[in-house]
């Protein structure tokens, strides 16, 4: 199991958060700094593992971990095993999956340094998640499903052989990045894993010791943000009479709207999913609690007349096309885009982000930054670390971070405010509150800027296996 090492008082801790407070133009210039270092890796790690396959280990950003003692610039991100269209994609893939857990990391610290400066969390929180992005990538090049488990099913031959020969290695050898699971990935490979090298994974099954799934808090994590939003939009102090529509009723889709129905009975939902079984039992579930719901097709749903849209599957799907729609449907409305769904903008072609972000500034759409809004994944993971077993009753407890994953609800309210002010695009000023975190850490780490900016893109090649 992965034992953080850090010394932090609560005393430090004020010293973090006083930076970047008092207009001072040196520490403005780390944040800048920081700004532009986000953008490309630390470093890139790539391994060829046999029959086409390669794997990919990114590091994005460890100026927020602890500087001494070594090691300890421990950097987290899941691990997908797909296909790919070449190699040049898996590798793009991760670079920018790294970087937006360095965003993902840095909020959920500020969030627990937030906190315990209230007297709402634990230092030893705060020291949990002082994590680096990362991210990395197996390039599958013909990925066959019939190889491969799902969540809930014993690992294949195949899984256990690349698993072992080919990926513990790279992680044995690279001692800090931990492992977790991601997309073409579950518990069991991380139990697997766990086996030949305990220090660099996270989220273990729970018969293991481990967190688990985490979509339940993920869920939390959606439903709160609602809240939030539709106070601070509409200024509701709930959601019935309101209708949601909800996209995806997978692991995180699902118990998100057991939270909204357990609540808010009177609300109405449109559900849709590319997999009509799991829509058709999600709305028996329904009907027989009494609660208003209809079912539409994927591509339809942008077209429905409705309050709220909570995107919970695929990314990218917040596009010019999308929103217009979307307008088109709910003219005259103050519409809200709450969802788990990653990368939600479409950011695939130049100037999609801010063609998007225009639309919704001219729309009077409030869209909460998904690396915000999902935050409870992480969150969750961190409480199997030893060191916030041994202050939370010795094992893994839910009920933690259930508790505590409220506190996205003052960092979301923060980012709306100072959009508003600052005339930015929510998106914006959350990135921008992650880098100031970061900056914060950079300052209390004694990084000067030229330090900062010798931290250069490298792409090692690891040596392939003897």
């Amino acid at each position: 199991m992965t034992i953080m090492k850090d010394d932090l008082t609560i005393e430090d801790l004020r010293k973090v958060m006083s930076y970047l407070r008092d207009g001072d133009r040196d520490q403005e210039n780390i944040a800048e700094v920081v700004h532009s270092l986000l953008q490309r890796p630390e470093n890139v790690f790539y391994r060829d593992i046999g029959h086409g396959r390669g794997i990919w280990v990114a590091r994005n950003n460890t100026i927020i971990c602890p500087r001494t003692p070594e090691p300890t610039a421990w950097y987290l991100g899941g691990c997908r095993w797909r296909e790919y269209n070449n190699e040049r994609e898996a590798e793009a893939d991760v670079r920018n999956l790294a970087r937006g857990m360095s965003y993902k990391w840095a909020i959920l610290n500020l969030m627990f340094s937030m906190m315990a400066l209230e007297g709402k969390a634990k230092i030893e929180e705060v020291r949990a998640s002082r994590i680096g992005g990362g991210k990395s990538v197996i390039y599958e090049p013909h990925y066959n499903t019939q190889n491969f488990s799902r969540a809930g099913q014993p690992l294949s031959v195949k899984e256990k052989e690349v698993l072992r020969d080919k990926v513990v290695p790279v992680l044995q050898g690279l001692v800090q990045y931990i492992f977790a699971p991601d997309m073409g990935t579950h518990c069991a490979h991380v139990d697997f894993v766990g086996e030949y090298a305990p220090h660099n994974v996270a989220c273990l099954c729970l018969e293991n010791g481990g967190s688990g799934d985490p979509s339940l808090i993920t869920a939390r994590g959606v439903y709160e943000s609602l809240l939030e939003s539709v106070l601070y939009q509409l200024g509701r102090d709930g959601l019935n009479g309101l209708t949601i529509a909800v996209q995806g009723v997978g692991k995180v889709g699902s118990p998100l709207i057991n939270y909204i129905v357990q609540d808010y009975p009177a609300v109405s939902l449109i559900i849709a999913d590319m997999d009509k079984v799991k829509v058709e039992e999600e709305l028996r579930l329904l009907e027989g609690k009494g609660i208003s719901a209809r079912q539409v097709e994927s591509n339809e749903i942008y077209y429905q007349e409705f309050d709220i849209f909570s995107p919970n599957a695929v990314g990218q799907i917040v596009n010019p096309s999308t929103v217009r729609r979307m307008v088109k449907a709910n003219r005259d409305k103050k519409l809200i885009i709450v969802g788990a769904a990653n990368n939600q903008i479409d950011d695939r072609h130049r100037g999609s982000r801010k063609e998007v972000e225009g639309l919704l500034r001219q729309f009077n759409i409030l869209y909460a930054p998904d690396f915000v809004v999902n935050l409870g994944g992480i969150l969750n993971l961190i409480y199997e670390f030893q060191m916030l077993k041994d202050v939370f009753g010795g094992t893994y407890d839910q009920k933690r971070p259930l508790e505590v994953i409220s506190g996205v609800r003052p960092i979301l309210r923060e980012i709306y405010e100072r959009s508003n002010r600052l005339r930015l695009s929510t998106q914006d000023v959350a990135d921008r509150l992650a880098e100031e975190q970061i900056a914060r850490w950079a300052l209390f780490n004694g990084f000067s800027a030229d330090e900062l900016v010798n931290r250069g893109y490298l792409v090692d090649l690891l040596p392939t296996n003897s």
